[in-house]
């Protein structure tokens, strides 16, 4: 779980970056995939909401991307905060606005620790008539 201490504040990106972010979907898309790779790591977690942030400033900024249908503008700026936790709805709603979408990839690098599937204590038998 993070904690205050671990959430680091918010630097302004240079005018290079947000330019580059406004006008290049596929760096758009790269420097969100890549940041979003780093969810994995407790201590990066930040990185995934400040490239989102970033994308959603070049994009107009925040208020624009309410507008345009990616939420509200408190819920945006909440969700994109330094300590953030936004919502599946509303990560999807920024990013299709900024045109972009959410893709799920394997994850080579891990071996899940889950038993392979069964029909578990919540299958339920059916009777056919």
């Amino acid at each position: 779980m993070r904690t205050k201490a671990d959430i680091k504040p918010y630097a302004l990106p240079d005018a290079e970056l947000i330019a580059r972010l406004g006008t290049d979907r596929a760096f758009a898309s790269e420097y969100v995939c890549e940041a979003m790779r780093r969810l994995n790591d407790p201590d990066d977690f930040g990185a995934a909401l400040t490239a989102l942030r970033d994308v959603a400033n070049a994009a107009g900024g925040v208020g624009a991307i309410a507008r345009a249908g990616g939420g509200s503008r408190p819920s945006i700026y909440r969700a994109l905060s330094p300590g953030g936790n936004p919502t599946l709805k509303t990560l999807i709603a920024l990013l299709n606005t900024i045109g972009l979408r959410l893709a799920i990839e394997v994850n080579e690098g891990a071996a899940p620790d889950v038993p392979p599937m069964s029909r578990g204590p919540y299958a339920r038998s059916r009777k056919r008539a």
